[in-house]
């Protein structure tokens, strides 16, 4: 139909109108061109909003599995707070068994990580952020880049005192500890248990011991504040529509 509108003007020597029309032509194509393309890249849009749900889903995971890690191992420095702070007791001291007491002062450490998994997959994915996001965005990379350089820090800090307290406990000739259950001590047992309280009662003993219990204070509060962080992240996340 437009085909033939345009011979007949050109026929009848209307070049006004022509032009008019060549004109109007003109805008429908570039109009066409804007709806397909503002429609290429809503569908667009919506891929990329669709990738993000699914990363946030799985970002969600990881930090409800470590708000579990790091509240079971909060409950775990509890008690290794309590036993050791037994052991600057004379009298819990007094009542505590001396391979129960070796245990205690040799405890591991405790080196918990934040599980970025889904969060590097994210990233490396190369997803565009939808604009919707922008601000939650902001938090998940703060969390995931503070966090990990945080507890690195801190765990780092742990392990060093951790093996300054071994040297002190078991790279000693005051009494014999357990590496194995199958290992018998050739040290007498009376022998071994006065040495033992001897030196846990010595000034040096005790100031090792106080050392040990601050720093499971220390990396109690440094999980927790971890721990309160991932709970804060991880409201923003469950406040999304439909997520």
């Amino acid at each position: 139909m437009f085909k033939e509108l345009k011979n007949k003007l050109l026929a009848e020597n209307r070049i006004k109108s022509y032009l008019i029309y060549a004109f109007g032509e003109i805008i429908l194509i570039v109009i066409g061109i804007l709806v397909a393309m503002n429609l290429d890249d809503w569908n667009s849009n919506q891929k990329d909003i669709a990738r993000t749900k699914a990363f946030l889903k799985e970002i969600q995971f990881d930090l409800k599995r470590d708000t579990t890690i790091f509240g079971d191992e909060i409950r775990k420095i509890d008690q290794v707070i309590r036993y050791k702070s037994m052991l600057l007791q004379k009298d819990s001291l007094n009542m505590i068994d001396s391979d129960d007491i070796i245990s205690i002062l040799t405890a591991g450490y405790h080196n918990i990580r934040i599980n970025e998994g889904s969060y590097v997959k994210m990233k490396e994915s190369g997803v565009a952020e939808p604009a919707q996001f922008e601000k939650l965005f902001k938090s998940i990379n703060n969390y995931y880049v503070f966090n990990k350089a945080y507890l690195e820090n801190r765990n780092e800090w742990e392990v060093g005192l951790y093996e300054r307290d071994m040297n002190q406990w078991t790279f000693q000739d005051k009494f014999e500890i357990k590496v194995e259950r199958t290992t018998k001590d050739l040290q007498d047992s009376i022998a071994k248990r006065k040495n033992l309280i001897e030196m846990l009662e010595s000034p040096q003993g005790r100031n090792v011991l106080k050392m040990s219990l601050f720093r499971e204070k220390q990396m109690k509060e440094t999980y927790g504040l971890v721990l309160k962080a991932a709970n804060k992240l991880l409201a923003k996340i469950d406040s999304l529509p439909n997520n």
